[in-house]
């Protein structure tokens, strides 16, 4: 991972959470090469500790206005690329996980508690994420965002979404 990414990262952090990090750390976990589109994000309600010292956290919930997709490896809508929506430029690189500099940075928001999105028919799903609350990240150009499930990973991307200090907007 290069020096320039991991400064991305450190920025993204202190804008989010309005505090320097505390550590940067690996995370091992497998991302597959692409997955599909399952539907619109409506809503994401999420634990952060944005805004506090120490180990204090706050729920939050946030309504999507320009209602970004959702994806996963095993929908069955569009495909897109994992390497082109965490800015890699080789997809085999996410399998050499014992070299760093092939490694992706992914920026830790918190906690997802809960996703809601609506399929191309109009149905709305609910996934509601159980007691052991799987990490919520950014990539470092703050339009992505990564859910580290343990089904897989869960992206959420498009529309005008953003990452900033005021936390996800749009």
């Amino acid at each position: 991972m290069s020096n320039r990414l991991i400064l991305n990262g450190v920025d993204a952090y202190q804008e989010w959470h309005s505090k320097d990090p505390t550590k940067l750390t690996t995370i091992k976990t497998r991302l597959p090469d692409t997955v599909y589109q399952l539907g619109r994000a409506e809503m994401i309600a999420y634990r952060s500790g944005k805004w506090h010292d120490g180990n204090k956290t706050d729920d939050w919930e946030h309504h999507f206005d320009s209602r970004p997709f959702i994806y996963h490896e095993d929908g069955e809508g569009r495909s897109k690329s994992v390497s082109s929506m965490i800015r890699k430029s080789n997809p085999s690189d996410f399998d050499d996980v014992d070299n760093p500099k092939n490694l992706p940075v992914l920026v830790d928001l918190g906690k997802c508690i809960e996703l809601t999105f609506t399929v191309s028919g109009g149905e709305v799903h609910k996934i509601t994420l159980g007691r052991s609350f799987p990490k919520m990240c950014c990539t470092t150009d703050k339009k992505t965002l990564v859910i580290l499930h343990k089904d897989g990973p869960i992206f959420i991307k498009g529309g005008q979404m953003r990452i900033t200090e005021r936390g996800i907007v749009k």
